[in-house]
C-alpha cells in the first residue's frame, strides 16, 4: 500500500499533531537552556537540583554529544513523519538507531537513577527506530512502500522514548544552562 491510501490520512494527521506538539516543547527547552538567566533566588550551593560534577563532565563529553545526536535525529524523524517525508524519516531513524547503539557502548551517566531512565528511553527509541526502518521501504523507480501498521507502532515507540528521554535527562540539562552557578 502506498503512503496516502485508506485510513492513513487520519493517522498522518495524528502524527502531524504530535510533531507540532513536540515542537513548542523543543523550542521552550532551547529558550530555557540558552536564554533564560539563572534565577537570583536560587542558592548557588543547592546540590539537590544541580548535577554532580561527574554528571556534568559526562554531559560535556562524548556521552552528552551522543545524547544531543539522539535528540536531533529523533526530532527530525518526528517532523519528517508529520509532513510525510518518508525517505528522510527513514534516514533519520537509521541514524537514531546507530546513535542509540553507540550510547549503549559508552560509559553510563554517573547517576544511577538517571542512567536507569536513560537506558529505558534507549530501549524505546531503539525499538521505534527499528520499526521505522522496517515500515518504510524504497522500491525501484524511487517509489516508497509504507507499512502503516509498523510505522504507527514506530511512532508510538518513538513518542514514548521521547518522553522517557526528557524525563531521564531533565536534571542533566536544566540546572547546567549558561549563567547558572555550578
Amino acid at each position: 500500500m502506498h503512503g496516502r491510501h485508506g485510513n492513513q490520512r487520519g493517522v498522518r494527521r495524528r502524527h502531524r499533531v504530535l510533531a507540532f506538539a513536540v515542537l513548542p516543547l523543543v523550542g521552550m527547552a532551547v529558550l530555557v537552556y540558552f536564554v533564560w538567566p539563572a534565577s537570583p533566588a536560587a542558592p548557588a550551593s543547592n546540590s539537590a537540583t544541580r548535577p554532580s560534577a561527574r554528571v556534568a563532565a559526562w554531559n560535556a563529553g562524548q556521552g552528552g554529544a551522543t545524547l544531543a545526536a539522539i535528540r536531533s535525529n529523533l526530532g527530525t524523524a518526528l517532523m519528517a513523519d508529520s509532513v510525510e517525508q518518508f525517505a528522510q524519516m527513514q534516514r533519520e531513524c537509521r541514524s537514531l538507531a546507530l546513535d542509540v547503539k553507540a550510547a549503549g557502548t559508552q560509559p553510563p551517566i554517573p547517576d544511577v537513577a538517571t542512567q536507569y531512565l536513560y537506558k529505558k528511553a534507549q530501549a524505546s527509541l531503539a525499538a521505534g527506530a527499528a520499526r521505522c526502518q522496517t515500515g518504510i521501504k524504497g522500491k525501484s523507480g524511487g517509489s516508497i512502500h509504507i507499512n502503516k501498521k509498523l510505522l504507527n507502532a514506530a511512532m508510538s515507540e518513538l513518542s514514548v522514548g521521547s518522553q522517557e528521554l526528557s524525563s531521564a535527562t531533565a536534571e542533566i540539562e536544566a540546572p547546567s544552562r549558561p549563567g547558572s552557578s555550578q
